[in-house]
């Protein structure tokens, strides 16, 4: 394999698209806990022998705040996935451009032929 000659910048800038997925994961596994508590169902009432008991209100208020956290959890959520999904787009890019720029500085390096060698010359006729 030819040596890219890439800078420690560079050099930085790949490795760390390996770390991506596994950020993934960890927002993935957020997400869920973010979708848990949207998703929570309302506090019901209870039923003691011939007596309901309705729910108690703070439990309600406290299971619209576990709504609302959720639903904020999940928005932040998204926005880091989006930038995770920038970040893999740009080193993506950035890759694509050092392996470009390397192609080209190969052919660059390579002598021009400007005839054909001629076979009977090569072969002492």
């Amino acid at each position: 394999m030819a040596d890219l000659n890439l800078t420690d910048e560079q050099i930085q800038e790949l490795m760390s698209l390996g770390a991506i997925p596994g950020k993934e994961q960890i927002l993935q596994q957020q997400m869920r806990n973010a979708s848990l508590l949207r998703n929570s169902p309302m506090p019901q009432g209870r039923d003691s022998g011939r007596v309901y008991t309705h729910a108690n209100p703070l439990e309600a208020l406290g299971n619209v705040a576990e709504k609302a956290l959720g639903a904020y959890q999940m928005r932040n959520i998204n926005s880091q996935q989006q930038a995770l999904i920038g970040q893999q787009t740009s080193g993506r890019k950035r890759y694509f451009d050092i392996l470009r720029q390397q192609l080209a500085n190969q052919q660059q390096q390579i002598p021009a032929v400007t005839s054909a060698p001629n076979f009977d010359d090569a072969m002492g006729h």
